[in-house]
């Protein structure tokens, strides 16, 4: 990359939320004014010009905010810019005889409530560089203004402090050498030296060093920076800037950085770069790289269509992208985008799959409305884990093209015995109008159906002749299926009809509304016959809550059996806060349980005879609003 002397940067006054400051200063000395608040501090912006690197000026903006630390067992407190000079206003009644550490960051960030540790970094993650990199235009700078900054000073007793602050990010300008009109929309910068290149992260603001930060939710810090464009019309034949915002880092020699540009059709020009020597992206600086680019070099993503029984057959490979279609048969972590896709051909497990092409994780699945049973088309890499093929991956997941929501198909039946008098029952199928099904029937000689295939919601009706026999019932079995591209492909149904003198065993379904049930977290009933508990430690919340790795527990009193739980939560199947088919389900000996899943309700269905269902929400959080019960007496 080469360095040059680049001129000041004049910013727009315009401010980019309360947390910006994007116009330049002309002057550099620190002014005062009188004193507004309890305390104040004089905060001057940075000045970093020199004769090597460009740096950049800022001005303060009216509803700017300081992040302020007074010594390492202070809680912050926040300072705001009082319109002229240097000034922030703030509240703090020093002690004459103590002397204050001070170490300041902006912008405040509103959920920094921590201290500065033994080490002297903060113990609140800040971003970097700031959330809002956009660029207005080509060649336009303005945007580096809302750049974070650090300082600190000592003083004693009562004296106000003037603090001095300094940049703690780096900017990469980016020379496109156009020799076509070309409409950027996006530039990415990445390094395959898992270089940290924005992220949030704890700032030690005696030396302008950052650390990555690590909280109780999660840790993020990225290989990768990325500048937004709004207008990014560039005329051929000419060059144009775009400054591009990173978290400092180094290369060396023979390390590659990689310059992705996406116009605004989608495409891409990946151009790499090789460090011919060791280099330093420091605070405060602007390091320039000059990059041809034509029409030609934006194209599609370049890769193979194949059959997940073809992508199964292919080897490891961290450069050789595949595309996918087929349908999610679960989701077992929603917010990484782990799931199973499954086709006429195979089943093949997808460890993360993202909005758009990344090199780590950003946790934008949730995003992208996939849900059991949707039909998706992904570009993955060919993956592997102890042994077992997979696609995605923590680094480069699988990214998402498109996908087409699963269509309503549901089939029950009206009853599941009936006397051994002649008779009907009803098979009620639910669904979208182009879903074609049909339906087969084990025991044709006595039982007959109205209709055996369709399109759309049908009743359709199942007639049976007497039966004569006083010892012997007489079942039929009826699979109502589809090929359609649905959550549940297949129900089976069973109808039994009774020996003479025989009489049906009624079923009974009984149940319990949010109200209910965020009120009675740990326990509760449904009837005499129906109680529940979760063993959650110390669950609370609007609904019922069976946290990660605990267990809802449903029971039935002696001489009655549970043959069906549906459980509605407050988020679709295979997604956090929902219900997951994958789930372990345990029951009593003899008996099977079967999961499935409809948007926001999932059902266990019971086969024989059991008196507890227990749920295991090993997946995520389970969130309960509805719970309905169906039982026989025994």
């Amino acid at each position: 990359m080469e360095e040059r002397t680049m001129k000041k940067l004049y910013f727009a006054a315009a401010a980019i939320a309360t947390l910006s400051m994007v116009s330049c200063s002309k002057e550099n000395e620190a002014k005062t004014a009188q004193m507004e608040s309890d305390f104040v501090i004089n905060a001057s912006a940075p000045d970093t010009k020199t004769s090597v690197d460009d740096g950049w000026n800022v001005a303060w903006q009216d509803g700017d905010k300081l992040d302020v630390y007074i010594n390492s067992s202070t809680l912050n407190r926040t300072f705001v810019f009082g319109g002229d000079g240097n000034v922030f206003n703030g509240t703090f009644t020093p002690d004459e005889n103590v002397d204050y550490i001070w170490s300041v960051v902006y912008p405040q960030n509103k959920y920094a409530d921590k201290e500065v540790d033994s080490d002297g970094y903060t113990t609140a993650y800040y971003n970097i560089p700031s959330l809002t990199n956009t660029q207005s235009k080509a060649n336009d700078n303005s945007h580096l203004g809302g750049q974070p900054l650090c300082g600190y000073t000592e003083t004693t007793g009562g004296e106000s402090p003037s603090v001095a602050m300094q940049h703690l990010t780096t900017v990469i300008c980016v020379r496109v050498n156009a020799s076509d009109a070309l409409d950027i929309k996006s530039i990415k910068l990445s390094n395959g030296v898992s270089k940290d290149m924005s992220g949030t992260f704890y700032i030690n603001c005696s030396d302008g060093s950052i650390k990555s930060s690590s909280t109780t939710d999660k840790q993020y810090t990225f290989p990768y920076t990325t500048l937004s464009v709004e207008d990014g019309a560039v005329t051929a034949g000419t060059i144009a800037e775009f400054y591009v915002p990173s978290a400092p880092f180094a290369l060396y020699a023979n390390d590659v950085i990689t310059i992705t540009i996406t116009n605004t059709d989608g495409k891409e020009a990946v151009i790499t770069k090789t460090m011919t020597s060791d280099i330093s992206f420091a605070p405060g600086k602007i390091k320039t790289t000059t990059v041809g680019v034509s029409a030609s070099d934006f194209g599609a993503v370049n890769v193979e269509e194949l059959t997940v029984a073809e992508f199964l057959a292919k080897e490891v490979s961290e450069t050789d992208w595949y595309q996918l279609t087929g349908i999610v048969t679960n989701i077992a972590n929603a917010d990484y985008g782990n799931f199973d896709l499954k086709d006429e051909t195979g089943t093949v497990h997808i460890y993360g799959l993202t909005q758009t092409k990344v090199a780590k994780n950003d946790n934008s699945f949730s995003k992208l409305g996939i849900k059991v049973g949707d039909e998706v088309t992904i570009i993955t890499l060919r993956g592997e884990y102890n042994g077992t093929p997979q696609g995605g991956g923590k680094t480069n997941p699988a990214y998402y093209v498109s996908h087409k929501s699963a269509k309503a198909f549901t089939a029950t039946l009206d009853k599941a015995s009936v006397t051994s008098d002649a008779g009907t029952a009803t098979i009620k199928i639910t669904a979208d109008a182009d879903v074609k099904w049909t339906i087969t029937n084990d025991n044709e000689s006595v039982f007959t159906l109205s209709e055996t295939s369709g399109t759309g919601s049908k009743d359709i009706t199942v007639t049976y002749t007497a039966n004569e026999s006083t010892t012997d019932s007489r079942v039929a079995n009826f699979v109502v299926s589809t090929s359609d591209f649905v959550a549940t492909s297949s129900y089976s149904l069973k109808l039994t009809q009774l020996a003479v003198g025989v009489v049906p065993v009624e079923t009974k379904t009984v149940t319990a509304e949010t109200t209910y049930l965020k009120s009675n977290q740990s326990s509760g009933t449904l009837d005499d016959v129906i109680s529940y508990s979760n063993d959650s430690a110390s669950p609370s919340g609007s609904e019922l809550r069976i946290y990660k790795g605990k267990t809802l527990t449903i029971s039935a009193k002696t001489g009655y059996s549970i043959k069906k739980v549906e459980l509605t939560c407050t988020a679709n199947a295979g997604n956090k806060y929902g219900f997951y088919t994958t789930s372990k389900v345990s029951v009593d000996d003899g008996a099977t349980a079967s999961s499935t899943a409809s948007d926001k309700v999932g059902t266990i269905t019971i086969t024989g005879n059991t008196k507890k269902v227990a749920y295991v929400a090993s997946e995520n959080q389970m969130r309960v609003t509805k719970m309905s019960v169906t039982y026989v007496e025994d």
